[in-house]
């Protein structure tokens, strides 16, 4: 088995048990909606006998539902709205020193943006939290990393953002990936987007 880690943070996100796709940017990750039981321990397991004991014990019996992708990995859930996501990309591109940080101050089209209110406020910190990293390891793939990145936020801002769902790794570290969580076209399939250049494969 392949698990996913964040390159920042070291939180497991994910791994190849579920069925991955890849787009320019994002691994796709699809999930299903599903409920897990823990504590429900059969008596018969643990050499208990609830008909011939003077006092049975009860185990305590949680249930959980959700997308298991989130379940697998203890993903947590955050959130966001625009308003604040745009005051801090505004003033994260004002810090904007290289060519390439530049590049999304120049194609982000904030007309288009005006007057939405809603959207994470660090998963930009996070693309350049990447960038510095890829500048080490992988110079060559900067430029058109942050070509890539900007159009696929974009889309996330013009798109329908109000049904996102946004989670974090488990350690709660919020300069790691920030994972974003959607529905296929029948409403029902969840399948979640993490970063390509933000996770390390890792066998297990």
């Amino acid at each position: 088995m392949i698990i996913y880690k964040c390159i920042i943070s070291e939180d497991e996100m994910f791994s190849d048990i579920f069925p991955i796709k890849e787009t320019a940017i994002f691994y796709e990750v699809e999930g299903k909606v599903v409920t897990t039981t823990s504590g429900d321990i059969d008596d018969s397991l643990i050499g208990g006998n609830a008909s011939t004991e003077e006092q049975a014990e009860t185990t305590d019996v949680s249930v959980t539902s959700g997308v298991n992708i989130v379940l697998y990995s203890k993903l947590q859930e955050t959130t966001y709205d625009k308003k604040s996501y745009l005051a801090h990309i505004k003033a994260y591109l004002k810090r904007c020193v290289t060519p390439c940080l530049a590049v999304l101050s120049f194609y982000i089209d904030w007309h288009t943006l005006k007057g939405c209110s809603g959207a994470p406020s660090q998963a930009f910190p996070f693309l350049f939290s990447i960038k510095a990293k890829m500048q080490e390891t992988n110079p060559e793939r900067v430029e058109q990393f942050m070509l890539d990145a900007n159009n696929e936020v974009k889309k996330l801002l013009q798109g329908g953002f109000k049904d996102l769902q946004f989670f974090i790794g488990e350690s709660l570290n919020t300069d790691g990936m920030v994972a974003i969580l959607d529905y296929r076209e029948d409403n029902v399939t969840p399948f979640m987007r993490f970063f390509k250049d933000g996770v390390r494969p890792e066998k297990c």
